[in-house]
């Protein structure tokens, strides 16, 4: 009898024993499921950043050939807002003739509406080289006569404009657009301008105020005075 007892009682723990043993397995097989769905979820994110990725390096590499200049106050010709080609030429025009410049090939060009002044022209330039060279020589159009009225500019890339709107926003907001100006997408100190300016004016004074003696007579430099004093001698020689 208690052998029959003990037995039973052994075979309850073994059944209870299965059965957990069993509702583990199951969860172990539900987890196993999970960590395969996650893994496969984890790829086609990687696969969808990847591309995601690509796409931008290939929007970036497109901008970054894309060098564009921007020109204002340039004349509008008839026939313009129907034929693009006709911008181009007339922002060629101005390279060649305003600039001087012959080794430059404008892309494509579109002037924008304007107002009471022309509208501004938007110039695509083949190479970053080939635009650096019209930005050296811009200052060359305030000497010509066709186009002295004519400006030249780099362009700013919307993101930065966008940034520079932002940043004048807040300083206005706060009170300290007197006192600050932005430019290049930087918050400036408008005083540091001024600052430059009048210490390059103290230079000079000061460099004028050093050509006159104790007694107020202007003094020439040492060697002024050395060249002088040569030319003197061989004029003395020479009445000899």
């Amino acid at each position: 009898m208690v052998d029959k007892k003990i037995e039973s009682e052994i075979g309850k723990v073994k059944e209870n024993i299965n059965s957990e043993v069993s509702t583990v397995n199951k969860r172990i097989d539900g987890l196993v499921h999970k960590i395969g769905d996650l893994k496969n979820e984890l790829s086609s994110v990687r696969t969808e950043l990847s591309t995601n990725v690509t796409y931008a390096e290939a929007v970036a590499n497109h901008m970054e050939k894309e060098e564009k200049i921007v020109i204002k106050m340039l004349r509008e010709r008839d026939g313009e807002r129907n034929n693009p080609d006709i911008t181009k030429g007339c922002v060629e025009a101005v390279i060649r003739d305003g600039l001087r410049l012959h080794d430059v090939k404008v892309v494509e060009a579109d002037r924008k509406k304007g107002g009471r002044n022309p509208g501004v022209v938007l110039a695509t330039i083949e190479t970053k080289e080939q635009k650096d060279k019209i930005l050296k020589n811009k200052s060359k159009l305030k000497h010509s006569s066709a186009y002295s009225r004519v400006y030249i500019e780099d362009e700013t890339p919307k993101e930065v404009r966008t940034q520079e709107a932002n940043l004048r926003t807040i300083l206005k907001e706060i009170g300290c657009d007197r006192e600050y100006s932005v430019k290049n997408g930087r918050i400036q100190k408008k005083g540091d301008i001024r600052n430059r300016n009048s210490n390059t004016s103290d230079q000079n004074t000061e460099n004028r105020e050093n050509n006159y003696n104790r007694d107020g007579w202007r003094q020439e430099p040492e060697n002024r005075q050395a060249l002088r004093r040569r030319g003197n001698g061989r004029g003395r020689g020479g009445r000899r």
